[in-house]
């Protein structure tokens, strides 16, 4: 309900929702029909041609024969106070070298203050998004952050305070004045920092039993960095917290200082730095109600960043985003719907950065195209409008995006197969963090030399570079149940035995090693099978994810594909969801699946490759995409390591 109410909003007439923008010479009318038309997606026309309250009075001087139009208002987001200079030049300075100018001439004529950066993975586009931000908030005021998920969420904040801190520590060490940093709140359920407060303070500090459940199994995403919480252990000078410093946020320091001298806060203080017992505390019954709730609401007000999902911006951030937002930074919005942005960005055209990149996962859309309820009615008549995200939906526009071009993450060699094939052949380079002859690649070097001397017919990698490693399982098959779901115990196991001898042979720590399967099923398996004492030696290995997840970069990557010749694809050769899965890894990737799967058991009276439904017993066609020139790259690169199973 909550995103069918957002795009009501944008009815004409209806009432300012969200942020509200302050555009210089526009009405609140003037700014709400951009909005609208924006989301149209039919151009501007009908506003450009539209008389304004400055062109009706200059009505006198215009000739006849022309009509007269307005330009669309555009935003100079590096416009700023001379004082605030030093700061928006630092962080320019932060980006590549090859990008401050290209980067500067963007951000200084930006139409309707929308901008948009795209980048694939390991391209650096939260970095660039971190200093938009900022700049943002220096050039503007507060700023809402967001993203489609709480780990995207968590990454922008994270990102934006590391910029923040390093950035106000080089201009105060370069001396010139005092610079204070910024301040970034990651916001959750106020019912749910007051809880974590107060279970941080009965634990003493674990953050792990401070995480406030409400129901059996039910997880918050609350977290300590950056929350209500954090700011208000630090504001007590609470030990659990790093202690606030002179070069922190002025407002914060305020609220601090305003701590020390109230004395109707003295027994929670004492309480907070460990000099009172909780019994002590409590019998001292000195706070007053909703002591501790006005103060959130005072740390929350202080914020120059907050950072939240979409939903929040609705509830317990509503305040807030009325009162202080005047720019909107979102993070994976090619992974957001429209409805969500809408519920974030208002109808006012706050100036907004959205950065993401469309060929990684699109927005979730839980109806097919033809999934009805019991009376024959379809549930959704629009899925593929749905799985458009508003990144996709304004580069479809045309305004110009922000393109990174340099990987950093990922090792030399490695991203190569995506680009050619899921990036069509886009030009990209290799930045200088990602030689293969750095220290952070020596697991991965090790790895190379493993595979090529353990499994004859693999070829090594090109000169300086490290490339993914097919492991063709021969003979395996694939349970299918009534629903479609694929399970392959073969490739499974040997995903497993693979990710142990990384552990026992190469001394690999198991927290490097991270396995990703398609197929929610197998990462099922994965996880029954790794309890067993066989696989003790992982046991701190992450737990295993699915491709509808977004998972966190790690040195290495095994991806069970669970496929193989008799079923076909299936839903592998999906290019996004394999953009996620193929962008994880830092120095090693292995993808465990059967090679012939794209090939199919047979082929129809025009040639194409069929395979049998198990369900049905019927010959379908398959729809070979990507997934197969990957395969063929890399039978031609001999990167193709042979693992018989099921063979007596």
């Amino acid at each position: 309900m909550r995103k069918v109410n957002a795009a009501i909003t944008f009815v004409q007439g209806a009432d300012s929702a969200g942020p509200l923008s302050r555009w210089p010479g526009l009405s609140m009318a003037d700014v709400q029909a951009l909005h609208r038309l924006l989301f149209r997606g039919a151009g501007f026309a009908d506003w450009m041609l539209m008389d304004g309250p400055a062109d009706i009075a200059a009505m006198a001087n215009l000739s006849l024969d022309r009509p007269s139009t307005r330009a669309l208002p555009s935003m100079n987001y590096l416009d700023v106070e001379d004082k605030a200079k030093p700061f928006v030049d630092a962080l320019i300075a932060e980006a590549l070298a090859g990008d401050q100018i290209r980067l500067r001439r963007y951000l200084s004529n930006r139409p309707l203050g929308l901008g948009m950066i795209s980048a694939a993975a390991g391209f650096g586009k939260t970095t660039i998004m971190a200093i938009v931000a900022l700049i943002s908030s220096e050039r503007l005021g507060g700023v809402l952050c967001t993203a489609p998920a709480h780990v995207a969420v968590d990454n922008l904040a994270d990102r934006i305070q590391e910029m923040n801190v390093d950035v106000t520590n080089n201009l105060n060490k370069a001396g010139g004045g005092k610079w204070h940093r910024k301040m970034v709140v990651r916001g959750f359920k106020d019912a749910h920092e007051l809880a974590a407060f107060k279970r941080m303070l009965d634990t003493r500090g674990n953050v792990k039993s401070a995480t406030p459940k409400f129901k059996t199994g039910e997880d918050t995403k609350w977290r300590l960095t950056l929350s209500v919480t954090y700011w208000l252990l630090a504001v007590f000078r609470s030990p659990l917290v790093e202690q606030l410093s002179d070069d922190d946020s002025e407002k914060i320091l305020a609220i601090r200082a305003d701590v020390d001298k109230r004395d109707d806060l003295a027994q929670l203080r004492a309480f907070v730095a460990g000099k009172i017992t909780r019994a002590e505390f409590f019998a001292a019954n000195s706070l007053r109600p909703g002591a501790l709730q006005a103060l959130m609401k005072r740390i929350v007000d202080a914020a120059d960043f907050l950072c939240v999902t979409p939903a929040m911006t609705q509830s317990d951030y509503k305040g807030w985003v009325r009162e202080f937002a005047q720019a909107v930074i979102v993070d994976e919005a090619g992974n957001m719907d429209r409805p969500d942005l809408m519920t974030a960005w208002g109808n006012t055209m706050t100036p907004c950065f959205l950065g993401g990149d469309t060929k990684q996962l699109p927005p979730t859309v839980l109806t097919g195209e033809f999934d009805k309820d019991a009376n024959g009615n379809l549930y959704n008549r629009f899925p593929h409008d749905g799985a458009i995200s508003p990144l996709e939906f304004f580069e479809a526009l045309g305004f110009p995006v922000f393109r990174m071009l340099t990987q950093h993450r990922m090792a030399d060699g490695l991203f190569d197969m995506v680009a050619a094939t899921i990036y069509e052949g886009a030009r990209f380079f290799y930045g200088p963090t990602c030689n293969i002859s750095h220290s952070r690649f020596e697991a991965g070097r090790a790895f190379e030399a493993y595979v090529v001397r353990k499994y004859q017919g693999v070829r090594p990698s090109p000169k300086n570079k490290l490339t993914p490693v097919l492991f063709d399982c021969r003979g395996t098959k694939v349970d299918v149940d009534a629903n479609g779901k694929k399970r392959c115990r073969d490739q499974v196991i040997v995903a497993l035995d693979l990710a142990l001898e990384l552990v026992t042979v190469l001394r690999i720590p198991a927290n490097l090693i991270t396995l990703l399967a398609p197929y929610a099923t197998n990462v099922e398996l994965i996880e029954k099978l790794r309890k067993g004492s066989r696989y003790a030696p992982l046991k701190d290995m992450p737990s295993a994810l699915h491709g509808r997840r977004l998972p966190r970069p790690n040195d290495f990557t095994i991806i069970v594909m669970g496929t193989s010749q008799a079923v076909g694809p299936g839903f592998t050769d999906n290019s996004q969801r394999l953009n996620v899965l193929l962008t994880r890894a830092r120095c090693g990737m292995a993808i465990v699946g059967d090679v012939k799967s794209c090939d199919g058991t047979g082929k129809n009276s025009s040639g194409a490759p069929t395979v049998k439904d198990t369900r049905t017993g019927e010959l379908t066609k398959l729809k070979v995409g990507v997934l197969k020139g990957i395969y063929d790259r890399m039978k031609a690169a001999g990167r193709v390591a042979t693992i018989r199973v099921n063979e007596a």
